[in-house]
């Protein structure tokens, strides 16, 4: 037996099971991987302040620091995951974090502190990569504040420090130099969604989307409000001007906490991405913006009040569906996937609202936008 299987038998006993075996032959000479960890506290103290760490949870996490440190076999397991989360990632699956058991007999209460330390070990790699690829200081820190923003939804969550295991793996997309915050909000650059179109008619400009639909295969074409689908083909659109076809290049958009959410920001951010990924590709064409949110959902009237800034942007971009479940995106409310009555959290009115609206047989469903950036100074201004 390896010593990072003795490790891991030892810090999680009887934990491994199918969902949580590592592979361990991934890591070969593991035990000399350097950590931020391994830093000496003022390299340590500024990744929090990049990440955008609270002062109030340093003291807790410099003591969490020492915990593993002082424990050779659970500064084995921690150098591990480091290993696998930065320098293995196309070998290893970092979604699987989120089957990770917490080290509670070594950690006892700050054991959710061990995911929110291996999170922040990612922050050298992203300013080194975004240093390499000429990225503006200003973009550099706020992309790095994303961790700091996951941490407050777990804090909001839980009432103490940690990560939610689920959100290690998007760090990825950080360090991978792929995701970047402009503004309020975080995008990537990817392809529009296969088998969507979108026309423009130059008669009076309306927009409408084609695709296949998510439930029949068959084509349609969705409502403004994208709560109906109309059958629909090409033909249909014969006349119309052809703006957005499969392979063009979209901001694939993406919301970190904290609430604020207004379309003056939303605008101003829009704007912002699409100057800063047209200077760093200037040989790609960047047609608009998509999204794919539960914050789109065709459902979401039922749980937030008339006028709320969520409300307002679903208002002001395209909406079309996606294969989703009757239930399906709670969890960025709940901060948990399943859907248990008595378990369910009622912190704020939303939540409140929510189980009451599944309570009652009600449907939360996920869905989907597009917005071409000659929209994007006319965001302000809601659809007919």
């Amino acid at each position: 037996m390896t010593e990072i299987e003795s490790a891991f038998n030892e810090i999680f006993q009887d934990s491994l099971n199918s969902s949580f075996r590592p592979d361990f032959s991934l890591i070969k000479q593991q035990e000399r991987s350097v950590c931020l960890i391994d830093s000496d506290s003022e390299v340590f103290y500024k990744a929090c302040h990049l990440a955008g760490i609270s002062k109030d949870w340093i003291p807790g996490l410099h003591s969490a620091v020492m915990m593993i440190k002082n424990n050779r076999k659970l500064f084995t397991v921690y150098r591990y995951a480091v290993e696998l989360l930065l320098n293995n990632i196309e070998q290893y699956d970092a979604r699987l974090f989120r089957n990770w058991p917490d080290p509670v007999i070594q950690m006892k209460d700050s054991a959710p502190l061990f995911y929110l330390l291996l999170s922040l070990e990612t922050v050298p790699i992203i300013r080194a990569v975004h240093l390499k690829m000429g990225i503006s200081d200003r973009i550099s820190r706020d992309s790095c504040t994303g961790i700091g923003s996951k941490a407050e939804d777990y804090y909001f969550l839980n009432e103490h420090p940690g990560m939610m295991k689920k959100s290690i793996y998007w760090f990825q997309n950080l360090i991978q130099g792929r995701l970047f915050r402009c503004g309020r909000l975080e995008f990537m650059l990817k392809e529009i969604e296969p088998d969507l179109f979108g026309y423009r008619n130059p008669m009076d400009n309306e927009f409408r989307i084609l695709l296949k639909s998510p439930t029949t295969e068959k084509w349609i074409s969705p409502s403004v409000d994208g709560k109906t689908e109309i059958e629909a083909d090409k033909s249909s659109f014969k006349k119309w001007n052809c703006v957005l076809k499969p392979g063009d290049k979209v901001l694939d958009m993406h919301i970190p906490g904290g609430g604020g959410l207004t379309l003056h920001l939303v605008r101003d951010s829009f704007q912002m991405a699409l100057d800063f990924f047209e200077e760093l590709y200037p040989e790609m064409e960047i047609k608009g913006f998509q999204c794919c949110s539960w914050i789109f959902s065709p459902d979401l009237e039922k749980i937030y009040p008339e006028g709320a800034n969520l409300l307002l942007l679903k208002q002001a971009v395209h909406l079309y569906p996606v294969r989703s479940m009757d239930v399906e995106g709670i969890g960025f409310i709940l901060g948990t996937s399943s859907w248990d009555t008595d378990q369910c959290p009622q912190k704020t009115s939303i939540q409140r609202n929510l189980k009451r609206h599944l309570l009652k047989g009600g449907c939360f469903r996920i869905a989907a936008m597009v917005l071409l950036k000659e929209e994007i100074e006319n965001l302000e201004k809601q659809k007919s």
